[in-house]
């Protein structure tokens, strides 16, 4: 077994027109990080929303970011692919 060890623990729920999410991070050796952001849903497409993390590195720095995310999917989804196939 060679590397770090790395784990990703996350929860989501939604929240009005979007959803909440926490996550935790961690990487033996290097890094626990904590974030928690919320994802408004603008279409099937895009999603935006603010984001906090904060890292705590093993060397003893730390550091906390404050942006605003955005996600955008290309491409067919499943549920796409069969709301065209029900028609035909």
């Amino acid at each position: 077994w060679e590397g770090d060890l790395e784990a990703v623990l996350g929860v989501a729920k939604k929240a009005g027109p979007g959803t909440v999410a926490v996550e935790l991070s961690v990487i033996e050796d290097t890094l626990i990080q904590v974030g928690a952001g919320y994802n408004l849903h603008i279409s099937d497409n895009m999603e935006i929303g603010p984001e906090i993390r904060y890292t705590d590195l093993d060397n003893g720095d730390s550091d906390t970011s404050v942006a605003v995310r955005l996600k955008l999917k290309f491409g067919h989804t499943a549920h796409h692919m069969s709301k065209k196939h029900e028609g035909e």
